[in-house]
């Protein structure tokens, strides 16, 4: 019951578009927020499951729980280029390395809606839950960066006894047989061969509940060079892009966020270039958008990797064009950008304004009854020579592009608002993005233009940690500063640094995965000012650890605070 009238509130906002209301939480509908541990640090050391994240209502004087997630991640090394460190959010099995240990570290985020935050709750005002009482708790002020006076509030709380569940009014599934990620409100499916976008639906009432896509388009042409060997001239399509069947990692329970992580590469016919050159593809989807990252550099020294014995290889793109091709069931829908005021998609040629500013923030926005999807687009001005709009809207097919580079069409073989960039000596294929799939309210250039700043400007967050009348504050800022451990993961050794505002009694311990103590670093009155220990990965006996987590807790006075480090032997 409680899901359904979550849900129906959403209706309720959604219809009313972006100006729902004064507040902060109710004006940016939209946004997703993530927070790294870093910011965290006072919940450092404590079990995933027992962190909660609350809304208060001021009107009606309670405490809501809010949708919300932690994911954890793991900083270690890249299984398939073990000199390379990166952040992961699942590991392949076989790679032996354990990821989830169920205590929250500054590698973990917590993720959320700015939407589903509230009122500043009074200071004395905890939750009903007596276990909460025994821990400190952190208020998260989210501030528009326009207008600092505009403020929500959401509240973190630690209890190993709520048994109420996490709300899900945002309905994510995720369907394996079709790669395809389901939520409330859309519904995205990816292509098994390549791995990217092929159909986006945005479901009734917030759309029509037809598939409006045809596919994700890429054009290239490209000079392979082989130094004294000569060039080699590339013209490829998106098909040129070859999804890795063996990796592909997704959010298990996802309740505002999946993350689906695959590996693609480039066909070039040998299995040893293509295993080379082969990156990662990080999917992000939230309630209302999903946020593409990754890509390959193509640079000299990544080709001389993939390609051993060649004479300084390089690729340059001559031409390289990205774009997004609906289907015949847009037609009716208009497209915005920038410089262009609701073209009709109804697949006849147009003359648009190509105009791309920069710095490169490049938004679109394509609306109708069938639902609206919005695409923001940032890209270095160094990323090529010279980059330009590309449009086209022609159901007899063909492309857009130049009749000289000779592009030939693919998917439907028909363009309805097939729309995008063009870009000219370009250095990188990258295939970052955010689109945005939103109710058919959405349908102004003006709309289109706040969802703009609001990705361009998200609204800061302001840790305060807080505790219970006359109990101190486990982590207060004035009194110390506590930092991650560098290098970690490491190897031989680690540094931890932190600073005192004053003289302290002064303790800092490390403890393996099971809480035993390993080792004590220092005991003792330290000076105000900054100070750093180093743990060489050795217990107290100086006898040689074995890989694993481990944690050091700092006591400073009658305050703690607890960080992960991560051993590799």
């Amino acid at each position: 019951m409680k899901t359904q009238v979550i849900v129906l509130l959403l209706v309720v906002c959604l219809a009313g578009g972006l100006n729902a209301g004064d507040k902060l939480y109710q004006e940016r509908l939209y946004e997703p927020k993530v927070l790294w541990g870093d910011k965290l640090a006072a919940f450092y050391g404590y079990p995933v499951n027992e962190i909660y994240l609350y809304a208060w209502d001021e009107a009606q004087q309670s405490w809501r729980m809010m949708p919300f997630q932690i994911d954890e991640r793991i900083r270690t090394n890249n299984p398939f280029n073990e000199e390379n460190l990166r952040h992961f959010y699942s590991i392949p099995n076989d790679y032996g390395v354990a990821l989830d240990d169920g205590l929250f570290d500054s590698d973990d985020e917590l993720v959320f809606l700015v939407r589903d935050m509230g009122d500043r709750a009074p200071e004395k005002k905890w939750l009903d839950n007596a276990s909460s009482k025994a821990f400190s708790r952190i208020e998260l002020a989210a501030g528009d960066p326009e207008d600092p006076s505009r403020i929500a509030y959401a509240y973190l709380f630690r209890s190993p006894t709520i048994q109420e569940p996490v709300p899900t009014p945002y309905g994510f599934v995720y369907h394996s047989q079709t790669d395809s990620i389901e939520t409330s409100f859309y519904t995205v499916k990816l292509d098994e061969a390549m791995g990217l976008v092929k159909s986006i639906t945005i479901k009734p009432p917030y759309g029509t509940g037809v598939d409006v896509f045809d596919r994700q388009k890429m054009r290239v042409k490209a000079r392979l060079g082989f130094g004294t060997l000569g060039d080699v001239q590339i013209d490829a399509t998106e098909e040129l892009i070859k999804l890795l069947p063996e990796y592909r990692m997704i959010t298990p329970k996802p309740v505002v966020r999946l993350v689906r992580e695959v590996r693609v590469t480039f066909q070039f016919g040998e299995e040893e270039v293509e295993n080379n050159l082969a990156f990662f593809l990080t999917t992000k989807f939230y309630p209302f958008n999903g946020v593409v990252k990754g890509g390959s550099a193509l640079d000299e020294a990544s080709l001389r990797q993939a390609m051993p014995g060649w004479d300084n290889p390089f690729l340059l793109f001559e031409v390289l064009r990205q774009s997004w091709d609906l289907s015949a069931a847009a037609a009716g829908m208009r497209y915005y950008s920038k410089h262009n005021d609701g073209i009709s998609i109804d697949g006849q040629p147009d003359v648009v304004n190509q105009q791309i500013d920069r710095p490169i923030r490049e938004w679109n926005l394509v609306t109708g009854s069938q639902g609206a999807l919005f695409t923001m687009t940032t890209l270095p001005d160094t990323v090529a020579k010279s980059i330009s709009l590309y449009f086209y809207d022609n159901q007899a097919g063909g492309t857009g592009d130049p009749d000289t580079l000779g592009f030939v069409d693919t998917g439907e073989y028909g363009s309805y608002g097939d729309f995008g960039l063009s870009m000219y000596k370009a250095k990188s294929l990258d295939l970052a993005f955010e689109m945005y799939f939103l109710p058919n309210t959405v349908n102004t250039a003006e709309q289109a233009s706040a969802i703009a700043r609001m990705v361009e400007k998200p609204v800061d967050i302001t840790p305060l940690v807080t505790d219970v009348a006359r109990r101190p504050a486990m982590v207060s800022p004035e009194s110390y500063l506590c930092v991650q451990n560098y290098p970690n993961p490491f190897n031989q050794q680690t540094l931890i640094s932190f600073s005192l505002a004053s003289a302290e009694q002064v303790q800092v311990t490390i403890y393996d995965s099971q809480g035993r103590l390993i080792r004590t670093l220092v005991q003792a009155t330290l000076a105000a000012g900054n100070h750093e220990l180093r743990w060489d990965g050795c217990d107290g006996r100086n006898r040689v650890l074995a890989s694993g987590v481990y944690f050091y807790q700092l006591t400073a006075g009658d305050q703690i605070a607890r960080n992960k480090l991560l051993l590799l032997r």
